[in-house]
């Protein structure tokens, strides 16, 4: 797309979008754990960076954040539960309107192909991968993208789950801020890279 390389973007406009999301997050756990006094100003400036990263997942990701953190959580058991079917049906509708998007498409084939591979690999590989950054060899060139596909692929169904685990103590080890995991599971299903330590440092926190 011209409009992506048009972005502020280091290689790839999610992977832009997924770094300042981390940092927006982070800055969003200071202000509402009272740690850090951080002024709506520097908030807005990194939504705009957010924005011009063109990465829709991210900003998905950071609007579904904030509207949990503000409007969802304060809700009633029933209200929770009419929103739960409207943000279903705001789904839906965003998938139909991306389907003849090639960028959504590649997403929807790179888990096709996932699902394609592990289905017909051996044993071995279904349970410990294939090694890092070896998804393209197997799924035809293509990157693993998102960390469902990306950890079971190269690091094998027990990879998965271990990272799926740390995703579940890092929600036990604070119920109050579980919150903040929700744009990075929205967003790693569009893009997640091999290492970031920045995510891990900030879900140890």
């Amino acid at each position: 797309y011209i409009y992506k390389f048009s972005s502020i973007m280091f290689l790839d406009s999610n992977e832009t979008g997924f770094f300042i999301l981390i940092f927006l997050s982070f800055m969003l756990y200071l202000k509402k754990e009272k740690i850090l006094f951080i002024p709506r100003l520097i908030f807005f400036i990194f939504f705009i960076f957010l924005v011009l990263s063109f990465s829709r997942a991210a900003v998905l990701g950071f609007l579904g954040l904030v509207f949990y953190a503000n409007v969802f959580r304060p809700l009633s058991k029933i209200k929770k539960l009419f929103f739960i079917f409207f943000l279903c049906a705001i789904f839906l509708f965003l998938i139909m309107l991306f389907l003849n998007d090639v960028s959504f498409l590649s997403k929807i084939e790179i888990f096709s192909k996932s699902y394609l591979y592990l289905s017909n690999t051996t044993i071995v590989r279904f349970l410990f991968g294939v090694g890092m950054y070896n998804s393209t060899k197997v799924l035809g060139g293509i990157y693993g993208h998102n960390y469902i596909s990306l950890y079971w692929i190269e690091y094998g169904f027990f990879g998965l789950l271990l990272f799926l685990l740390f995703l579940v103590l890092s929600f036990f080890a604070n119920k109050k801020t579980y919150y903040l995991l929700i744009p990075f599971l929205i967003t790693g299903l569009s893009f997640f890279p091999y290492f970031c330590p920045y995510l891990f440092f900030f879900l140890g926190l």
